[in-house]
């Protein structure tokens, strides 16, 4: 065979297993798994963690570069190296509302003042729940009322006789 067969079958055998060494196709299934975190004391703001999977024609992707998008912040799509899952974690750093995230995947750099298609994207629903902050403990409350309670029926006693 010549050299030039050898190099158009090189180049037909790349092109057809890229796909199999993480190259991400033009509509690639994506499989998520959301966690929201909202304790203020622990998380600030709260934010999310998601978990998924990537696959292109039916074939799992692996070890792809990706790179995500949150709010026009850049967060890292962090291949796992047990499963070939991708994870991206995100704190929160405005004010704590309840929202719906857009997470934005691409697969080259990109900075928030440029303009790209993402490749992909995943919604993440935030639940604001805020803490009910009181003046004084749980505890204080309960022996002020306690004591109250045995006040008026001290009262009613004394009242009785």
């Amino acid at each position: 065979a010549s050299p030039v067969t050898m190099m158009y079958q090189l180049v037909v055998a790349a092109m057809l297993l890229a796909p199999a060494l993480g190259e991400l196709c033009a509509n690639p299934s994506v499989s998520e798994d959301v966690t929201t975190f909202t304790d203020e004391k622990m998380y600030g703001n709260g934010g999310f963690t998601v978990s998924f999977d990537l696959s292109c024609g039916g074939k799992r992707v692996k070890e792809s570069a990706l790179y995500a998008m949150v709010n026009g912040k850049n967060v890292n799509a962090v291949p796992q190296a047990e499963d070939g899952s991708y994870q991206v974690s995100y704190f929160n750093s405005d004010e704590m509302l309840s929202t719906t995230f857009v997470v934005e995947f691409f697969t080259s750099p990109i900075s928030a003042d440029q303009t790209a298609s993402p490749a992909f994207t995943i919604d993440v629903p935030f639940s604001a729940e805020k803490n009910l902050e009181l003046p004084m403990s749980p505890r204080t409350v309960l022996l002020v009322a306690t004591l109250y309670a045995f006040y008026s029926a001290f009262q009613k006693s004394v009242a009785l006789e």
